[in-house]
């Protein structure tokens, strides 16, 4: 019987999940010929602006998947807390997906046009 409780508490928070960390999450492939006519500005401002998108999702996953991990042990002591976990960074997870995505999609631009995305200017 011991063995059985041990085991629902040590499965459950599996099975309910926990939010992701932003370095699991795989970029979506994006091609650089969508900004085959974007200058090298363009492509700059683009970029900085996806990246500070970026820097804010993930923070805010690395927070939810702190505060899981936070959970499912509170859970061991008590359960209830396995209520309040889920899944519910999907959308956040796709959004970075797609972000990151196309910033490698703009990176592989400026490499095309010898764009120098670390300057000030263009």
């Amino acid at each position: 019987m011991k063995q059985n409780i041990l085991s629902a508490f040590i499965i459950l928070p599996l099975l309910f999940g926990c939010a992701s960390f932003p370095s699991d999450i795989d970029p979506y492939p994006h091609s650089a010929a969508q900004y085959e006519t974007a200058s090298c500005a363009q492509i700059k401002t683009d970029r900085n602006r996806l990246v500070t998108r970026v820097e804010k999702i993930s923070g805010d996953m690395k927070n939810t998947a702190q505060n899981d991990i936070w959970q499912i042990g509170a859970s061991i002591i008590f359960w209830p807390f396995l209520l309040f976990l889920g899944d519910e960074d999907n959308f956040k997870k796709r959004e970075l997906a797609d972000l990151t995505g196309r910033i490698n999609a703009l990176e592989e631009a400026a490499n095309l046009k010898e764009c120098d995305l670390s300057s000030a200017s263009g």
